[in-house]
């Protein structure tokens, strides 16, 4: 438990360390051999019994683990040590921000994504939920955390928030995703095979110079427009 850095963990002995934990264990294993070695190794037998058949059978049951305690400790600790981390040339890594919606009914955009990512940069896919956050709470959490490593053996994380707009939804995003310098910095939107004319492109630049109301089917393409200037603003690579 000492390894794990876990809160829970506080021994009352005052000398307490590793070295004395160790001298500990091996005067303990030395007095069982001296007192009875034939019931020492029966004990010892059937601990490491007990823990096989635990290993071989595989219950659904979670006991906790020093382990993952350690790893997790481990992980923020290397985010943290790279505050001062500088980028440059030599070190940059693409890290992504997809906005894929459930990544179940986009696999093709979230496989493609996968495959760009060989420098090993952050990947996030996101879903933006539109709508008020109590009608969506029940509905609010990251199912697809463990759907990505699983079964599509994708290692990126998955984020959902509920937004009233996609372009709130996509500048919140935009300013909490990540975690010190451990942020995505190239924003990837599926691509628009329902587009507009020329004709109403042109309609379209009309409207937004004039700053009036502009209506369907030309709305979404007005969303796709708002999204790159939020990337251009926060600092993102669009794709």
């Amino acid at each position: 438990m000492s390894i794990s850095h876990s809160p829970a963990w506080r021994p009352s002995f005052r000398y307490y360390n590793k070295y004395t934990a160790l001298t500990g264990f091996i005067l303990c294993f030395v007095l069982m051999l001296a007192t009875s070695w034939l019931y020492a190794l029966l004990t010892f037998g059937l601990g490491i019994g007990i823990c096989c058949y635990i290993l071989y059978t595989k219950p659904d049951v979670y006991w906790g683990s020093a382990l993952d305690s350690r790893a997790k400790y481990k992980a923020n600790k290397a985010v943290l040590d790279l505050v001062d981390f500088k980028y440059h040339v030599k070190n940059y890594q693409p890290s992504f921000l997809v906005l894929c919606g459930d990544p179940e009914s986009r696999l093709p955009l979230v496989k493609f994504v996968h495959t760009l990512r060989h420098a090993n940069g952050t990947t996030v896919y996101s879903n933006i939920v539109i709508g008020k956050f109590h009608d969506h709470a029940a509905s609010s959490g990251n199912n697809a955390d463990s759907y990505l490593p699983r079964h599509l053996k994708i290692r990126a994380f998955y984020h959902k928030i509920v937004a009233p707009n996609l372009k709130n939804g996509v500048d919140a995003l935009m300013q909490l995703n990540g975690l010190g310098k451990l942020k995505t910095n190239v924003l990837v939107m599926g691509f628009k095979n329902a587009g507009i004319n020329s004709h109403q492109m042109l309609k379209l630049w009309t409207l937004t110079k004039k700053r009036k109301k502009i209506d369907s089917p030309m709305k979404n393409m007005w969303n796709y427009w708002e999204i790159a200037w939020l990337a251009y603003i926060h600092i993102y690579i669009y794709i």
